[in-house]
C-alpha cells in the first residue's frame, strides 16, 4: 500500500528566462539613468531638451518630461525622501525634483562643469564633482545650502559609503606621477586624505561591508585596492587591458571589471578576499556596461551590434555559478548603461542612438 508521501506528485518549479518587455522612447542625447526603487520610477537626464524622462515602472511608460537647467548630465536618487538631484553641466546648477510632485523646488548653483552626483539618504547631503572648478559642492537637502570644498583637482568620478559617511573622489590629475584618490569625511564634509593609486581613474566602487574601495586606472591597466579605515593602497590588481566600469558582488565577494581594447574584451573576476582573479570571461571588443544581480546569481553584459547591418545592440546574460552564457537579447542601438532594480528584478538598458530604454524581465 502507498502512503501519500508516495503518491505525491513532484513539485516542479519554473524558472522564467529573461525576456524584453518594453522599449520605451526618451529624449535624445540621454546622459544617464538611474532608479528609484521604493516608488518603481526611472530617471533620466536628456542633453537635448534639457529635461529628465521619468518612466513609471509599473507600466513602462514614460508619464513626465521635468525641465531641469542645461545639458543635464547625471542623476541621483534619495529614496528616503523622494528627491532626485541633477547636475547641469550647461549652467553650472543641480535642480532638485520632488519625486511626488515631478516638479523642480530648487535650483542650486554649483562650480563649474558638475558631473558625477551623489547622495547619503542617512544625511541628507549631495555631492558634486565640479570638474573644471576643482571642488566638490556638497548641498543640504534639507535647506538647498550649499558649501564648497576646494582644491580637489579635476574631480571627475564620486562613491561613498554610508556606513562610515565617507565620501570618494577619483582625480586623473597627476601628482608625483600617480592618479589620486580624495577621501571626504561626510561629518566635517573636508578633505581628510589623499591617496596616490594608478593613472587614469575613471570608475569607483565601494564594498559597504568590507569597507574597501575598488579603483579602475585606465592608463595603468589596473585596480587600486583601498583599505577605507586605514586610507591606503593594500593591492594593485592587473587587468588584461584598459578598464571600462567594474561592478561589486558583495554576497559572493566577487569583483567583475570590464576590459575592453581595439580588438577584443574581457570580464576579469576577481575574488575580494585574496585580491586573486579567479577567471575571465570574453566580452565583444566595445562592451560598454555590466550590471549585477546577486539574487539572480546574474550577470548583464551589454555591447553594440556584433554586425554592420544590424542595429540592434545586445545584452548579454550569464550566470555568476558558472559564469557560462545563458541568454542574448536584442536591445536598442548604441547601449550605454544597464543597472537593476533589485526590489522587481527589472533590468534596464539605456541606448544612446534612438534613444530608448528598454526594459527586460527576468
Amino acid at each position: 500500500m502507498r502512503t501519500k508521501s508516495q503518491t505525491r506528485a513532484p513539485v516542479r518549479t519554473t524558472q522564467l528566462k529573461p525576456r524584453k518587455i518594453a522599449n520605451i522612447a526618451v529624449d535624445q542625447d540621454p546622459q544617464g539613468i538611474v532608479i528609484n526603487e521604493s516608488t518603481n520610477r526611472i530617471y533620466v537626464p536628456c542633453a537635448s531638451s534639457n529635461a529628465v524622462m521619468v518612466i513609471n515602472g509599473n507600466t513602462n511608460r514614460a508619464i513626465k518630461r521635468i525641465r531641469t537647467g542645461s545639458f543635464p548630465s547625471r542623476a541621483a536618487v534619495n529614496a528616503r525622501t523622494n528627491q532626485i538631484f541633477v547636475t547641469n553641466s550647461g549652467d553650472y546648477t543641480v535642480s532638485v525634483i520632488n519625486g511626488f510632485s515631478h516638479r523642480v523646488i530648487r535650483t542650486i548653483r554649483v562650480g563649474q562643469e558638475p558631473l558625477d552626483i551623489v547622495v547619503n539618504p542617512k544625511t541628507n547631503k549631495a555631492y558634486v564633482a565640479n570638474q573644471l572648478g576643482d571642488t566638490i559642492s556638497v548641498i543640504n537637502g534639507s535647506s538647498g545650502q550649499v558649501k564648497t570644498i576646494q582644491h580637489v583637482d579635476e574631480p571627475s568620478g564620486l562613491a561613498l559609503n554610508p556606513e562610515t559617511n565617507q565620501i570618494y573622489v577619483i582625480s586623473a590629475a597627476r601628482r608625483n606621477g600617480k592618479g589620486q584618490l580624495f577621501v571626504i569625511d561626510g561629518n566635517s564634509d573636508e578633505v581628510s586624505a589623499s591617496i596616490p593609486v594608478g593613472l587614469g581613474p575613471d570608475n569607483i566602487a565601494v564594498n559597504t561591508k568590507t569597507n574597501r574601495i575598488y579603483v579602475a586606472n585606465t592608463q595603468s591597466r589596473t585596480v587600486s585596492v583601498i583599505q577605507g579605515d586605514k586610507a591606503e593602497v593594500e593591492r594593485e590588481l592587473t587587468l588584461p587591458s584598459a578598464p571600462v566600469t567594474l561592478k561589486l558582488d558583495p554576497s559572493r565577494h566577487r569583483l567583475y571589471v570590464l576590459c575592453t581594447n581595439r580588438y577584443q574584451g574581457a570580464v576579469a573576476v576577481f575574488n575580494t578576499k585574496t585580491n586573486q582573479q579567479v577567471s575571465e570571461i570574453t566580452a565583444a571588443a566595445e562592451a560598454s556596461d555590466l550590471a549585477i544581480h546577486s539574487a539572480k546569481h546574474a550577470i548583464y553584459l551589454i555591447s553594440p551590434a556584433s554586425e554592420a547591418d544590424q542595429p540592434n545592440g545586445q545584452l548579454k546574460v550569464m550566470n555568476t555559478r558558472n559564469l557560462s552564457s545563458s541568454q542574448t537579447l536584442d536591445v536598442g542601438t548604441e547601449p550605454v548603461d544597464v543597472i537593476v532594480n533589485h526590489r522587481t528584478s527589472r533590468i534596464y538598458v539605456l541606448n544612446f542612438l534612438d534613444a530608448s530604454v528598454t526594459v527586460v524581465r527576468t
